[in-house]
């Protein structure tokens, strides 16, 4: 997992490394993929290319003179939940910043009446490579079009207070902006990735000649959950009282 905040600087920018993370400041781009699967080859009903608003590589502008740019945490690669659920049995969140992100970097999620965030989806990571927990994706990545992914935003104390779902958002595309109304605390907030779906289940379906319409695929199209046997990965993006916002142009929920 690699995390940037987005600057106008030219210079190349140092990485420091915790616990096996990247935290990195840069203008956010920068990585590709580690991988993906190859194309499934299919010529039979196709799952739609779901939505998205740009690369979000675009400038943040500022409102208060705030010179960072907006923070993207890029690179979350995370297995899924479906079958066995062998990766995470009992149940919490599938990624959480207070525990992927070191104890020095919780200061990027300071703020007291600004948080907007959204995601980029990117392809699967390679094969053999560790996801965010250090798991394994022992697999080719499958090579999915779209995820819908479930975020919490919380205090440092107690269970999520807002919740939103990003839904079929295109690959290597951002979503809309969720503009989240900031809990009440002074500490910095947490934010909490609580489930992630796809679109290759159904793909897979359709591929052996079944309909989005077929009993068979209920649950599953247009997007089910990854199974706990492939890993998927995206970034989130988001601002703060202390950095620029995302420009009016990107599309707000």
């Amino acid at each position: 997992m690699e995390t940037k905040r987005k600057t106008n600087s030219t210079s190349s920018s140092s990485n420091n490394n915790y616990n096996n993370d990247q935290y990195q400041y840069g203008n956010g781009n920068s990585g590709s993929s580690n991988g993906s699967g190859s194309g499934s080859g299919s010529s039979g009903e196709q799952t739609d290319d779901g939505t998205g608003y740009g690369d979000g590589n675009e400038d943040g502008v500022a409102d208060g003179g705030q010179t960072q740019e907006y923070i993207t945490i890029g690179n979350i690669a995370l297995h899924g939940t479906g079958g066995l659920n062998r990766f995470y049995p009992n149940g919490g969140p599938l990624w959480s910043s207070t525990n992927q992100l070191s104890s020095s970097d919780q200061g990027i999620f300071y703020t007291d009446a600004r948080f907007n965030l959204r995601i980029r989806p990117q392809s699967a990571p390679g094969q053999n490579t560790n996801d965010s927990l250090g798991n394994k994706c022992q697999y080719l990545g499958n090579p999915y079009k779209k995820l819908s992914v479930d975020i919490c935003l919380r205090s440092q104390t107690g269970s999520c207070i807002y919740t939103h779902s990003f839904e079929e958002v295109t690959v290597g595309q951002v979503s809309k902006v969720k503009e989240f109304t900031v809990p009440n605390t002074s500490a910095p907030l947490v934010v909490e990735v609580l489930g992630v779906r796809w679109d290759y289940a159904c793909q897979n379906y359709l591929d052996q000649g079944y309909s989005e319409s077929d009993a068979a695929v209920n649950g599953v199209c247009p997007m089910g959950q990854v199974w706990d046997t492939s890993c998927v990965k995206f970034d989130i993006q988001f601002s703060t009282d202390h950095t620029k916002d995302f420009p009016s142009s990107a599309p707000r929920y």
